[in-house]
């Protein structure tokens, strides 16, 4: 049954056994023409991890499968970002701009997509553009940890003691566990 294979794939990589996952979604991706664009995105992630494949062998294979998935169905953002982020690793960010700025419009639900462009406008040099990416991102997901902790650098670049110190305490109520608070001490020379 495709549908138990898929979840019992899904289940292989989540226990990190991806060289497992890979093995069991084989059949669902055997013939890319024929596979769902979710088999193919999906199969990709256990590609990547997959020991048995040499990395740059696995990295191709991944971004064939990715490339296959978005191709079937544009709305699979994952695969569309990855897509965008190999080719800024590629050192084409300028060229990646314009399509990541698109894919964040495209999925304004998905925080991902706002972080990595706004890394990707900081890899370039364009910090209005980078700021303002990040505001618009911590306005429409206050409790995202990482746009937080992004904002807080914003903030804590302008001078804004009391405001970064306030989010910095709001950060903390989101993530107990985090050592933001003494990290931001330590950087201030109060310890």
């Amino acid at each position: 049954d495709p549908v138990l294979r898929f979840f019992g794939a899904e289940l292989a990589h989540a226990d990190g056994l991806d060289d497992l996952a890979t093995a069991i979604a084989e059949p669902l991706v055997k013939e890319p023409s024929r596979a769902t664009p979710t088999s193919l995105s999906q199969a990709s992630l256990f590609l990547e991890n997959d020991p048995i494949f040499a990395e740059n062998d696995a990295r191709d294979l991944a971004l064939d499968y990715r490339q296959r998935a978005v191709d079937k169905d544009a709305r699979l953002w994952f695969s569309q970002l990855w897509l965008l982020m190999d080719q800024v690793g590629k050192q084409r960010e300028k060229e990646s701009l314009e399509p990541l700025s698109q894919l964040a419009l495209d999925f304004p639900e998905v925080p991902a997509i706002g972080r990595a462009l706004a890394n990707v406008y900081a890899r370039v040099g364009y910090k209005a553009e980078q700021k303002r990416t990040i505001v618009s991102l911590a306005k429409r997901f206050p409790n995202d940890v990482e746009v937080q902790k992004s904002y807080l650098s914003v903030l804590d670049e302008e001078g804004s003691r009391a405001e970064a110190d306030a989010l910095a305490a709001r950060i903390d109520a989101l993530e107990p566990e985090s050592n933001l608070r003494l990290v931001r001490s330590i950087r201030r020379g109060e310890l």
